[in-house]
């Protein structure tokens, strides 16, 4: 497998009419949007309502780089995004369904970040504390509310 080099970047795809979104990574953010871009036009998008809006619509879609991934101890910062505008719940983004669920549901993924972050952390009593509300609020909400104390 070839290793690359460099950081990924997080990128936006904004309707200008609809104002959902979709947030994703890349190493080469103009390669996997042109990506994106290709099946819509084909009409084989796999998320439904990005492909709906295209189709209704048009291609009134905006790119937009909105952070970087400097190691894999930062792929919290993709579902960050995610939870910050909220692109996961339907109606407001497209992130609502993972293309790559198959392998790893969204919600699985988030966690598997946020359990690499607090592994970092030296602190057992803090790690426990930690632990405890995570079990109690992240796996009992989605991700988009977890921030807000919901």
């Amino acid at each position: 497998m070839l290793r690359r080099s460099g950081k990924r970047k997080i990128y936006m795809i904004k309707h200008n009419v609809t104002g959902r979104m979709y947030i994703g990574s890349a190493f080469d953010p103009d390669v996997r949007t042109a990506t994106h871009f290709c099946k819509l036009r084909a009409g084989k998008h796999p998320v439904e309502d990005m492909q709906d809006d295209f189709n209704k619509f048009g291609n009134h879609f905006t790119v937009s780089i909105i952070g970087e991934i400097n190691n894999a101890d930062e792929n919290v910062k993709e579902f960050e995004a995610m939870d910050e505008f909220q692109s996961c719940v339907r109606g407001i983004g497209y992130n609502y369904k993972d293309p790559h669920a198959k392998k790893e549901p969204f919600r699985e993924k988030y966690i598997t970040a946020i359990t690499k972050k607090i592994r970092q952390i030296h602190d057992i009593e803090m790690l426990d504390l930690i632990s405890q509300l995570l079990d109690k609020s992240l796996l009992n909400h989605p991700p988009h509310t977890f921030y807000r104390g919901d």
